[in-house]
């Protein structure tokens, strides 16, 4: 058989998100501390690693894992899109090659 007909066809909304699969990022959490009343702030390193399809909903799903997790929180899934928004919102921050260091954090 010919190999054109039975090749799959990608969406360009695969295309869109698969740009991220096997990248490290940056992900930031703010804990409360109660013994001083503020917030610091923490980068994990992070690693998406697979990406599928919610056929229920029809949505994207990264599946994520957190490289320096230690606690219950190790492997996740999150929704592309959102994923993407935490991304513009700088609450996600690729990893620089050059400078694999955590960004510099601001705490008020």
């Amino acid at each position: 058989m010919n190999d054109r007909q039975n090749k799959e066809k990608i969406s360009p909304t695969y295309k869109k998100y698969a740009k991220y699969i096997g990248k490290l990022f940056w992900e930031r959490h703010n804990e409360y501390q109660y013994e001083t009343g503020q917030y610091v702030t923490r980068w994990n390193l992070i690693m998406v690693h697979g990406l599928a399809r919610r056929w229920g909903r029809g949505h994207y799903m990264y599946a994520v894992s957190d490289l320096s997790a230690t606690d219950w929180r190790q492997n996740y899934n999150i929704e592309a899109s959102r994923f993407n928004l935490l991304l513009f919102r700088k609450n996600m921050v690729p990893v620089d090659p050059k400078n694999p260091n955590p960004p510099p954090t601001e705490n008020k």
